[in-house]
């Protein structure tokens, strides 16, 4: 085996790689669903989405293996980055010098064909790849190469973007002032947003139009998973563009509110279906907030309650209390609640729990980061407990604030 050399911007290309703060994060559905769709247009058994980082490779995504990581100096990827530029595939690494005697050749991965796309960020440091791995010697048309770039393309904006929206909320918070930056911001990431969106929704037609007729179940459900990740990057365009919105939405709206008249109005706005029951106390007094927030987060947390219960009766009781400083809120529900180990994360952004509601869908992990976002605006602080009867507890306060 050969040991692949180290790019010559090799110092860059970690910081780049760094600041997108992905080496180790959990799985995501958008990225699997990608991984899994260039495995069926390649008819490669394996394809995963990789970041090469200083010592260790590892697999944002892995459709057909378990591994989640290697080291990156038996890492097909480590080659592949020194050429950026251009597709690298290997028709069989077991008569290559580079590869022969790899682990992962002659261990049980087995990895015989290999062919891969760089993931290159917009200064030009290759992150990773996007790679298909055969078990038999293969190779790949120019149809199915051009789509890999396609594909490789819609992963790297989609990276470029999580990049974009974290540096947004660090220096959102710095700034006092933001109703014109927010409108910009807002304006130039849903521009960006369309882009990966159109991406996998024109990639979905070309397919369907030239190969849907000879696609068995399993291409039309990958075509299908296609559609789902597209209307989920849909959900993310605007709840992100939501995210960013609330500290003008909240500085503009503080006035008197009647709770129990806005309680009416958000269940009128839900319709509960029969087997949900509210509670929630009718002597609540004229309380001085923001309406457009507390609606949102009321909202949410109901909504949430209701989609994720996983009982024949869903009972939902809503509290209300106050001090001299701060009104205080809970929504409980007997739904499943939420393990322990999860109760930091739900309110980071992007992050959710792998569960699905009662229709199959599952979350974009933007909701709660945005309850999150304007309880903190509004002075107060949000956190969960599991009552001792089960489910969830989210409990809040928010400042009092003269008009």
């Amino acid at each position: 085996m050969i040991k692949p050399s180290l790019p010559a911007n090799e110092d860059e290309r970690l910081e780049a790689v760094d600041s997108y703060e992905l080496m180790g994060t959990m799985p995501e559905k958008d990225f699997d669903d990608i991984a899994s769709i260039a495995s069926e247009i390649c008819q490669a058994p394996i394809s995963l989405i990789t970041l090469v980082g200083e010592n260790q490779q590892w697999l944002k995504a892995h459709h057909g293996t378990e591994l989640e990581q290697t080291p990156r100096e038996i890492a097909f990827c480590s080659y592949a980055i020194l050429e950026p530029d251009r597709p690298f595939v290997i028709p069989d690494a077991r008569i290559d010098d580079r590869f022969r005697d790899n682990p992962l050749v002659t261990g049980p991965t087995q990895v015989t064909f290999y062919a891969s796309v760089s993931l290159v960020n917009p200064e030009g440091f290759p992150l990773g790849t996007l790679c298909v791995i055969d078990h038999k010697p293969n190779q790949l048309s120019e149809r199915q190469l051009a789509t890999l770039q396609a594909l490789a393309n819609t992963v790297s904006q989609m990276f470029e973007l999580r990049r974009k929206v974290k540096f947004l909320e660090l220096a959102n918070k710095k700034l006092e002032d933001l109703n014109q930056e927010v409108s910009e911001v807002a304006y130039v990431l849903s521009h960006d947003l369309k882009s990966p969106l159109n991406s996998i929704v024109s990639l979905m037609e070309i397919f369907k139009d030239e190969n849907g007729g000879q696609l068995d179940d399993s291409g039309m459900e990958l075509l299908e998973m296609l559609q789902e990740s597209a209307i989920n990057l849909n959900d993310i365009t605007k709840g992100t563009i939501q995210y960013l919105s609330t500290t003008r939405s909240i500085s503009n709206s503080i006035e008197e509110i009647d709770v129990h008249e806005l309680m009416v109005q958000l269940l009128t706005l839900l319709r509960p279906p029969q087997w949900v029951h509210i509670t929630y106390p009718t002597n609540i007094p004229i309380i001085t907030s923001s309406r457009v927030a507390l609606q949102h987060i009321l909202l949410n947390l109901i909504d949430n309650a209701i989609k994720y219960n996983d009982k024949e009766f869903c009972e939902i009781k809503i509290d209300f209390s106050q001090e001299e400083k701060f009104y205080h809120f809970s929504v409980t529900d007997n739904g499943p609640g939420i393990e322990d180990g999860f109760k930091g994360k739900i309110f980071k952004l992007f992050q959710t729990l792998g569960k699905t509601d009662r229709q199959g869908k599952k979350g974009t992990g933007l909701g709660l980061p945005i309850v999150k976002r304007m309880v903190e605006k509004l002075g107060g602080k949000i956190s969960t407990i599991r009552p001792a009867s089960g489910g969830i507890q989210f409990s809040f306060s928010i400042l009092k604030k003269p008009i």
